[in-house]
């Protein structure tokens, strides 16, 4: 698959964005230019962009909340991915199970489970990040962690094939 990444902007709602400074995406205010930093709004568009790097052969970093991130002031030749609102859904099924988006916020993830009376989620008010951190560094505090809580997740590989 060819594709111009500048007719593929053109073409989706995420963003693509070109020698972007990335210290706005990080807790600390630090961080170079990536000379490509792609914010994808849906599945889809995130498998295209993928396969396109993927035959570029890229060095390529996923960021989300940016609260334990430090980037370097060297990383012209890196992409970054930054999941979009697509990514930040919640909600819960039956037997009280909590889904959430992997860009969604720790504190968010907790406040849903107390409004929704659901317990066992508190540990995650006070973990600065999202979801999908917390859940690659298995995050914890006061005797919970991610580990404790989690039944599966979902995930993309560089070929745009979904697992669970």
């Amino acid at each position: 698959m060819s594709m111009d990444l500048d007719n593929f902007s053109k073409n989706i709602k995420g963003k693509i964005k070109f020698d972007y400074s990335l210290k706005y995406h990080t807790w600390l205010n630090i961080g170079g230019n990536a000379e490509i930093f792609f914010v994808p709004e849906t599945l889809a568009e995130l498998r295209e962009f993928l396969l396109y790097l993927k035959k570029k052969n890229n060095n390529l970093f996923i960021i989300g909340a940016g609260s334990n991130l430090l980037i370097s002031e060297d990383i012209k030749n890196y992409t970054f991915i930054k999941l979009g609102k697509n990514f930040n859904k919640i909600s819960v099924m039956k037997d009280n199970i909590v889904i959430a988006g992997c860009s969604l916020l720790d504190i968010f993830v907790s406040d849903f489970a107390c409004n929704n009376n659901l317990s066992g989620l508190e540990f995650l008010s006070c973990i600065p990040g999202s979801v999908g951190g917390g859940i690659k560094m298995n995050s914890g505090c006061f005797g919970s962690e991610f580990k404790n809580v989690l039944l599966s997740v979902q995930v993309m590989d560089l070929d745009g094939r979904v697992f669970t």
